[in-house]
Order: structure tokens, then sequence, then C-alpha cells
């Protein structure tokens, strides 16, 4: 009875650990998936699009959080079963709320799981060959892997989500041209001379100098516009719309192709193009999200120091060096 209180005492800080880390996946899941999802009720628009910002901002700290538990208890735990079936609970449970419904995509948990045992690996690797004890080593080592099997999964939940849907209907919203265009249309004007809100035949007779007075010229210059464009031309659209039609005329063609990779079925280019340019930008925004949280481990380690709840000590560590046998081996 004596021994297994014992034990349940070595495991019991480390259990709560992840089950704050569990907890903080789940609610990621939760959060971004009520975003990518369109469940959200908190969306706001921006130059266009839509962002369901609180719930953006909310799941990011608890990326955060969850970076800064896992890591604490990989580092202060040598164990290897405890956090391994954690991570995997972990996974499974943000992977259900990210994923508009099951499918194969959820398979993503598995390179995501290897990742973070990867990274319990590491750390625990830095930490046996580190004298005297420096968290920040270990968490340079581990937190990447973490945040690289987060952007794995949100990729893939992305990949099927109606977000993504709706993007692939329509790659660019109008509003966002009318956006653009709002900030564009003094520089455009002042070196190409077109006014985006002037109507066609204003631009073409302004393009003349003023000498398409005649409607049988204009309709003629119009034409010629037209057929350069491939687009039907009435002379009373305004340029913007001119430019918007044109841009989502090719986005369209663009987004029809697809290609077949080993004969398993069609894959849609544009979709391919978004995912993988998600991908990167996740990717390049984890730079900082290592930085933050490195410095949120670091402090929580510093305070259970403090607090006593926690113990730093420096243990001998063997060192190992080789010589010729005929040179005398140091002291």
């Amino acid at each position: 009875m004596l021994e297994a209180i014992t034990k349940l005492k070595i495991v019991l800080p480390n259990f709560f650990i992840l089950a704050f880390f569990i907890l903080c996946m789940t609610g990621v899941g939760w959060f971004f998936g009520r975003a990518l999802n369109g469940t959200s009720a908190s969306i706001e628009e921006f130059l266009g699009l839509n962002f369901a910002l609180n719930d953006i901002l909310i799941g990011t700290v608890l990326i955060l959080l969850s970076a800064m538990w896992f890591s604490i208890a990989v580092m202060l735990d040598d164990s290897f079963r405890l956090p391994a079936v954690a991570s995997l609970v972990a996974l499974f449970l943000m992977s259900l709320f990210l994923f508009p419904a099951p499918s194969i995509y959820m398979l993503v948990i598995l390179p995501a799981w290897a990742l973070l045992l990867l990274e319990r690996l590491r750390m625990r690797h830095v930490l046996k060959d580190l004298m005297p004890w420096k968290p920040s080593w270990a968490l340079h080592a581990g937190l990447p892997k973490f945040f690289l099997a987060i952007n794995i999964i949100f990729t893939a939940a992305l990949a099927v989500s109606p977000t993504a849907l709706f993007f692939l209907r329509q790659p660019l919203p109008r509003s966002f041209i009318d956006q653009s265009l709002l900030f564009l249309s003094a520089p455009i004007q002042q070196y190409t001379g077109i006014d985006v809100n002037s109507t066609v035949d204003q631009t073409l007779n302004h393009l003349n100098e003023g000498k398409l007075t005649d409607p049988q010229l204009l309709t003629i210059a119009r034409t010629e516009y037209s057929k350069k464009l491939n687009l039907p031309l009435t002379g009373k659209e305004k340029i913007k719309d001119v430019i918007f039609n044109v841009i989502d005329r090719q986005l369209n063609q663009f987004a029809k192709q697809s290609i077949n990779i080993f004969n398993t079925g069609h894959i849609n280019l544009f979709l391919l193009g978004f995912v993988a340019s998600v991908f990167f930008t996740f990717q390049f925004f984890t730079w900082p999200a290592k930085i933050i949280s490195n410095i949120m481990t670091r402090i929580l380690l510093f305070l259970l120091e403090a607090l006593g709840y926690i113990i730093v000590e420096d243990r001998p560590t063997p060192k190992y060096t080789a010589r010729w046998p005929s040179t005398p081996p140091k002291a």
C-alpha cells in the first residue's frame, strides 16, 4: 500500500500537468474548429475577408499554453508512457473539433504524434547532456517539432473545411478587390492617368486625348478593347468592374485545373497551392510563437522553483574523451 502511494505521488504532478495540456489542446480544436467551419459567433470583416478574430486569438493563446505544459511535463519527468498517451489523446480530441466530420485526413494525427514523441526524445537527450541546468536549450530543440505537428493538423483540417470550399468557389471576394483599389486608385491615376471609378467609354476617350467624340469611333475602340480582354463591354462598366471580372475569370480558370497524383484521383491545383501557402504561412508564424512559448515556460519553471514546487540540482555527468595510448590521461 505504501509503495502504491509513493508511486502515485511520483506520477501525480506530471499527471496534472498533462491534464492541463490535454485540456488546452482540446480548446485549440474547439476554437479553431469554430473559425474554420464557419460556426463562430464572432465573425469580423477585414478587406472583404471574414475572420473569427476572437476564436483565433483564444486558440493561439491555448496553443502557447499547450506547448508550455507539454514542455514542462517532458523536462520534469523522464517517463515515456504518460506523455506518449497524453499527447495522442490530446491530438485526437483536438482533431475531433477541427475536422467538420470524421475523415481519412484525421490520420495526420499519427505523424503529428510522432513529432511530439521526437520532441520529447530531443528534449530529454539535451537535458541529459547539459550541465548545468539550461531549460532554454532543451526548449530550443523541442518546440519546433511541437509547432510543426500542430501545423500539419491545421493544414489538413483547413483543406477539408467549408472555408477552403468557399475559397475555391470565390478565390477573391469582390469586396477585397474594391478595398484594394480604394488604396491603389490614387497611384494608378498618377502613373497611368486612369481613374478606376470612370466608365470604359470615358477611359477610352481619355486615353485617346478626347478624340473619340464620334459614337461610331468610340464603338470601334470599345469593340477592339473588348476583343483584347475577351470580355463583353457596353461602355457603361466602371474600370474597377472590368479589373475584377478579368482577375476573377483568370482565377476561376486556374481553380478548375487539376492533376492526377500516382493514379489516386484528381487533385485541384488551386486547392493544393492554397493549402501549401497556408502551411508555409503557419510555419512562418510559429517562429515568434516558439520564442513566446520558450519565455513562458522558463518563467513558469522559475516560479515553480522559487515556490519550492520543483528542485533544481546539478549532477555530475560522465565525460568521454579519446587519446593515443602513449598520451598520459588528464586528471
